[in-house]
């Protein structure tokens, strides 16, 4: 069926759609899938990720999205790590999948990149982030 999580005592608000949720509390992992035709979205705030399956797995600290997808946040800094004077919106999007790994900072992108102002390029992008976490596994 579908599901719809929304938290508005966070900043920012927070709100998840899908077609299943699955929670393991144990392995403290959540693997959120969309449905055909319709990617899975998780959102806080200004920042968002949409993908076929996205898989946040704390104990790992990382975040996946399986399959093609889109993230989108609000940052004070520029692809380079440069700050800004105001913050801005930075949309990337992918073919094949993305990992990140929050304490390493470290996101790859499988295949095809289109960050900011259309920008392509292939494999592993390093830029600090603000809030934002992205899921990280193959499995669900």
């Amino acid at each position: 069926g579908d599901v719809v999580v929304t938290d508005s005592r966070r900043r920012g608000g927070f709100r998840v759609t899908g077609q299943r949720l699955v929670s393991d509390l144990i392995r403290r992992r959540v693997v959120l899938t969309g449905a055909p035709g319709k990617a899975a979205m998780l959102r806080q705030a200004d920042n968002a990720v949409w993908g076929e399956r996205i898989i946040l797995d704390r104990e790992g600290d990382s975040a996946s999205v399986v399959g093609p997808g889109r993230l989108r946040f609000v940052t004070d800094a520029d692809l380079s790590g440069n700050r800004t004077d105001t913050p801005r919106p930075v949309d990337v999007a992918w073919t094949k999948g993305l990992d990140y790994h929050v304490s390493r900072r470290v996101e790859v992108v499988r295949v095809e990149v289109r960050a900011g102002e259309k920008a392509a390029g292939r494999g592993r992008a390093r830029r600090p982030h603000p809030r934002r976490r992205a899921p990280h596994d193959r499995g669900g």
